[in-house]
């Protein structure tokens, strides 16, 4: 989450002078529609480098297995922590973010 890395403090800290949770809250849904419609128009492109990232190594195992079971506490979404690839992370983190776009 980046809110949290050092470097973006001085970010953070102005967004939250600056904006309140609404106003957050409508750029989130913004930018997720954004997203999701990316997804949608390129999805040939997506799947090609979907098919590239499951089997590839991109990451180390333990760093993997980390970021899935922080996702898996922030999302209270246990499937996350079964992932083993960072494919299988990304694709499940654009599921959700696809599935709540149609919310």
């Amino acid at each position: 989450m980046p809110q949290f890395f050092k470097e973006n403090r001085v970010f953070v800290e102005l967004a939250m002078k600056h904006l309140n949770a609404e106003v957050v809250k409508q750029y989130q849904q913004e930018e997720r529609a954004l997203i999701a419609r990316r997804l949608k128009v390129q999805r040939h492109r997506i799947k090609d480098l979907r098919d590239v990232i499951m089997t590839d190594r991109v990451s180390f195992p333990e760093k993997v297995q980390q970021l899935g079971d922080e996702l898996a506490e922030y999302y209270h979404d246990a499937v996350f922590s079964r992932c083993r690839t960072m494919g299988e992370i990304i694709e499940r983190s654009l599921k959700r973010l696809l599935v709540s776009s149609l919310r």
